[in-house]
């Protein structure tokens, strides 16, 4: 569904305040503007924020022929922001990010398919 897209963070809100359309979308999405807009400083950002925004972009960016489920970007989007891909993604060209992000999709279904 693209109005689930996490392209879409915050677009529609009728208060004018970004929100999430799910419950587990906003509760990962928190401070996720805040962290990109921050690491996007070259002057105040810390190398470790940096990283950590490059793993959330890195989550963010979707096949445009087949679009990742809200609950897969919730479980990616979730090991991202909470540190988990920093390295991974930090030492790894586009390819073999793509490849991480899709074994970890996988190891989530076969160990707890309800969360996805």
């Amino acid at each position: 569904d693209p109005t689930q897209s996490l392209t879409r963070i915050g677009v529609g809100s009728t208060k004018l305040r970004p929100t999430a359309s799910s419950a587990a979308m906003r509760a990962v999405t928190r401070a996720l503007r805040l962290e990109l807009a921050s690491a996007a400083d070259p002057v105040a950002c810390e190398p470790a924020q940096r990283i950590r925004a490059d793993a959330c972009i890195s989550v963010l960016q979707q096949p445009d022929t087949t679009p990742v489920s809200l609950g897969e970007q919730v479980a990616l989007l979730s090991a991202a922001t909470d540190g988990l891909l920093d390295e991974a993604v930090h030492t790894r060209d586009a390819a073999a990010t793509d490849q991480l992000l899709r074994d970890l999709l996988a190891a989530v279904s076969a160990a707890a398919p309800e969360l996805l």
